[in-house]
């Protein structure tokens, strides 16, 4: 044992906090048949909106040959982002959760259709 400063540093060890990690058995998440939908249509998903802020921000570059205007799409675009999850949130805690989540795609659906 070693002391610095005169105190044992044995004890500044064993104080110290750990973590136990265990390992994720992948083999196991993949098995499960509701993962693996869920996961190709979050792929999907997410693949189709890249495409479409690619699309959208490209189409603004092509029409207006302007970089500024392509700032300001993606930020329109980022700040929903940031703030909705808050008023969501608290929505979500105070209405029942699957009206909550019908009334959102509703909207979602009526924004996005022309």
């Amino acid at each position: 044992m070693s002391t610095v400063d005169g105190v044992d540093d044995s004890k500044l060890i064993c104080s110290m906090a750990t973590t136990a990690t265990t390992p994720v058995d992948w083999k196991l998440i993949w098995a499960q048949r509701g993962f693996r939908f869920f996961f190709l249509a979050m792929f999907v998903s997410l693949f189709g909106s890249g495409m479409n802020f690619a699309g959208v921000s490209w189409y603004i570059l092509s029409a207006t040959h302007s970089t500024v205007k392509v700032s300001l799409q993606v930020i329109v675009v980022t700040l929903p982002g940031l703030f909705v999850p808050f008023l969501g949130g608290v929505l979500i805690d105070r209405l029942d959760r699957r009206r909550t989540s019908r009334g959102a795609a509703i909207c979602s659906s009526g924004i996005c259709t022309p």
